[in-house]
């Protein structure tokens, strides 16, 4: 995050530049990213391989984390 607003680039690159990427915006305590797939002219068969390979290659470190955030998150949720 080092770069400012040059490093603001969106998540394109390798599942490994992602990951870098995410990881930097893990320590600056960003806990909730989204991403927008289907924008431009990308083949439906493109943006479906795009997700897996972001599910295969780079979901799984954040994972276990995620739980962590989000178990005391609920605890304040309303309940129906």
């Amino acid at each position: 995050m080092d770069e400012g607003i040059a490093s603001l680039r969106g998540a394109i690159g390798t599942p490994d530049q992602i990951r870098d990427l995410l990881l930097d915006y893990e320590a600056a305590g960003v806990d909730q990213v989204i991403f927008i797939s289907q924008a431009g002219h990308n083949r439906h068969e493109h943006i479906c391989e795009s997700i897996e390979l972001f599910a295969r290659e780079v979901m799984p470190e954040f994972a276990e984390r995620d739980l962590a955030h989000v178990a005391p998150r609920k605890q304040g949720w309303p309940t129906r």
